[in-house]
């Protein structure tokens, strides 16, 4: 870790008040008022998660019993029960893409992006599952088919991340980029000075997108031709095609 427990408890606690303070004003309240407080506040709890992606703990058990319970004890008083925090876990969702978003990098000019894969389920119970139902979508990666959600990254060249979307596992890894990208200084001025033109690509598509459809001419040429891509773009008649 680049900075101390301590130091990263008080970054999550200072967004934590302005977290609370933006959920009064913003949020349309339940109706419902707990008179109970819990164990754990929003920033020991935001900083419990923060701190397991942190650690070289596999799962997130592992991390509470001997992370939690154990190296980082000091650092909590009374805890709730791993069942009970785990239930409460989808409380933290906002707060923590939030805090993703408000932690971003320096604008160097220098911008790394990829993509990686979000799987929710075996691809032999992609059937059986109902979690995700009707949001993830089959998506193809380097590493085969899965069935889920692709992460989208946008990273400086100082390992800082600058912007992050997910999206289901069907769209093209290009897609969000226009959107990721529109913010970042002078990433399109470097595009564009670099002789190239900006077009942005509408959602995944193989009935909208040109590139896909001028690839499967390309392939039908090949295959009436019957030689390698190389020599496919040596034909003067492909271009004018």
């Amino acid at each position: 870790m680049s900075m101390s427990t301590t130091d990263l408890y008080c970054c999550i606690d200072d967004f934590a008040k302005i977290y609370a303070d933006w959920e009064n004003h913003h949020l349309i309240p339940t109706g419902r008022q707990r008179n109970r407080q819990g164990k754990l506040n929003l920033s020991e709890s935001l900083f419990i998660m923060v701190l397991f992606h942190l650690s070289p703990f596999k799962t997130f058990k592992d991390f509470w019993i001997y992370g939690v319970g154990q190296k980082y004890r000091n650092c909590f008083g009374d805890l709730p029960s791993y069942g009970r925090f785990v239930a409460c876990k989808p409380r933290l969702f906002m707060p923590l893409c939030m805090l993703l978003q408000s932690l971003g990098g320096q604008e160097t000019g220098i911008y790394i992006v990829d993509s990686t894969k979000l799987a929710v389920c075996h691809t032999q119970r992609i059937s059986r599952n109902r979690v995700f139902k009707g949001v993830a979508a089959h998506g193809r990666s380097s590493m085969g088919w899965f069935y889920g959600f692709k992460l989208h990254l946008v990273m400086n060249n100082l390992g800082e991340i600058m912007a992050v979307k997910i999206t289901p596992g069907n769209v093209d890894d290009r897609a969000p980029l226009a959107e990721m990208a529109r913010g970042l200084q002078g990433m399109q001025n470097l595009i564009r000075n670099a002789g190239h033109t900006l077009l942005y690509l509408p959602p995944y598509s193989p009935d909208l997108n040109p590139i896909e459809q001028k690839w499967a001419q390309t392939k039908a040429i090949r295959k009436q031709l019957m030689c390698s891509i190389n020599e496919l773009f040596k034909i003067e008649s492909f271009y004018l095609t």
